[in-house]
């Protein structure tokens, strides 16, 4: 995946997880992995499968520098099943992500694409 693809998901994904924690759907803190996995949900866009959110959230996790997500530092690869499970588990983020009936995972507060307006 391109870099400005993934600075793109990371730009959008801060973007909705600060409207999120605003509107206390998501906690004021959030760090490492669970950072990286939610950031990316939220700015991909579109389902994900387990495997394709994983990995692609250990790439987000370990370009995003920002102070308000911290121990984003230690993460280079891809995320652990145990640290998804820690996410995709948790009630307190069943308002933020929500699992597909054939097995993807999307975010609830992401734009869908009938709701984006025509180029």
């Amino acid at each position: 995946m391109r870099r400005d693809r993934i600075a793109d998901i990371i730009s959008t994904g801060r973007e909705i997880i600060s409207r999120a924690k605003s509107d206390k759907i998501l906690p004021d803190t959030i760090t490492g992995a669970t950072a990286a996995l939610l950031v990316t949900i939220a700015g991909y866009g579109e389902p994900l499968s387990e495997g394709q959110w994983r990995e692609l959230a250990g790439v987000v996790g370990g370009i995003m520098r920002d102070s308000t997500y911290a121990d984003l530092a230690r993460l280079r690869t891809l995320i652990t099943q145990e640290q998804f499970l820690n996410v995709a588990r948790n009630q307190g983020y069943s308002r933020f992500i929500r699992r597909l009936d054939d097995g993807r995972w999307v975010c609830e507060l992401a734009p869908k694409l009938e709701d984006l307006p025509d180029e």
